[in-house]
């Protein structure tokens, strides 16, 4: 049952970059909803409604804010990288104004950068599910005895580096969403 739902996650993680962009929202919180309700049965044997009611509420929650979303993660993302040297330079003191101009500079990058977000996004998320089904076969035996926990952990962070960089390239590719495919018909 645990190469079932590896495959699963291999099999969402592709779905998500094959159709992602099309449908952000929709992909968006199905790869919630499939990733947590793997997550679960791979830990736990027994069903729990209330897991299942608040799952899909949350998913249905993604679906229909899934854009509003990502770009305010993506904000305050933007706004913590800029946020921290200007910090450390002023000595703890910034002034109001400084931070106005701040916040409304990022809302310009967001917004500048909105259609290359979405797909970074989409990126990450299919890489993530790919690695992780991966690393579940690759690794099950050392899941079932807890020595994944005791070891150096560098093989495992460089499959997922390696699927994350994947994904996010898919996305930029023209196989993204079949458009080479829509080209030639």
């Amino acid at each position: 049952m645990f190469y079932l739902y590896a495959l699963l996650l291999i099999v969402s993680g592709v779905a998500i970059a094959w159709f992602g962009q099309k449908k952000y929202g929709l992909s968006l919180a199905l790869t919630y909803l499939v990733t947590s309700f793997i997550s679960y049965f791979m830990v736990f044997s027994e069903f729990s409604t209330m897991f299942a009611v608040i799952t899909v509420a949350i998913a249905l929650g993604i679906w229909v804010f899934s854009k509003a979303f990502t770009y305010f993660l993506a904000w305050e993302l933007i706004f913590i990288i800029l946020w921290v040297p200007i910090f450390k330079l002023s000595g703890g003191e910034i002034s109001p104004n400084l931070g106005f101009i701040l916040a409304i500079l990022c809302i310009a990058v967001v917004y500048y950068f909105r259609k290359v977000i979405t797909k970074i996004t989409l990126g990450f998320f299919s890489g993530f599910n790919v690695a992780i089904g991966v690393l579940s076969i690759i690794l099950i035996e050392k899941f079932k005895s807890g020595a994944i926990f005791s070891e150096q952990p560098t093989y495992a962070l460089i499959i997922l580096l390696l699927c994350l960089a994947g994904g996010v390239y898919f996305q930029f590719s023209p196989y993204a969403n079949n458009k080479s495919f829509e080209k030639d018909s």
